[in-house]
C-alpha cells in the first residue's frame, strides 16, 4: 500500500500529478517531458495519419486508435517508451496486449495529445509572419 502525503490521508503529489494504471502487467502513466521530447517525431507521424484520414482530435474515439495502428513504426516506439521497454519487446507482444496498452496510453495522455493537435490546427490557419505585408 502506498504511503499517504504527510500522514494526511491524501495521495502523494506525484500520484496525483502522474497517476498510473496497470495494463496487462505493465505500468502506464502520463508521459514525462523527456518521453514527450523522445516521441516528438513519432507523435507527429500519428498526427499526420490522423489528418490524412480526417480524424478530429476533439474526442477520444476509435479513429485515433486506428490511426495509431496504421502508423505501426511510430506506434511501436510510442508503446516502448511509454512502458519502459525495448521496441523488440513490444514487437513480441500479442496484438490484443498492444491494443490495450495503446488505449491506456492514449487515455493517460489525452489532454496533451488533444491540445497538441489543437495547436497544430491553430498554427496551420495562422498566417506566416514572413508572408504578411508590413
Amino acid at each position: 500500500m502506498k504511503e499517504t502525503h504527510e500522514g494526511t490521508g491524501r495521495k502523494p503529489d506525484v500520484d496525483v500529478l502522474f497517476p498510473e494504471q496497470k495494463v496487462c502487467g505493465y505500468t502506464v502513466r502520463p508521459w514525462t517531458w523527456g518521453q514527450i521530447t523522445e516521441l516528438g517525431l513519432d507523435l507527429a507521424a500519428v498526427i499526420d495519419e490522423m489528418r490524412k484520414e480526417g480524424v478530429k482530435a476533439d474526442r477520444l474515439d476509435m479513429g485515433i486508435l486506428a490511426a495509431l495502428l496504421r502508423a505501426t513504426g511510430a506506434t511501436t516506439r510510442i508503446v516502448a517508451v511509454s512502458i519502459g521497454q525495448t521496441e523488440d519487446h513490444v514487437k513480441s507482444l500479442m496484438p490484443d496486449v498492444v491494443a490495450r496498452l495503446l488505449a491506456s496510453i492514449v487515455a493517460k495522455n489525452w489532454e496533451y495529445l488533444k491540445n497538441s493537435f489543437g495547436l497544430d490546427q491553430a498554427f496551420r490557419v495562422m498566417p506566416d509572419p514572413s508572408q504578411t505585408e508590413a
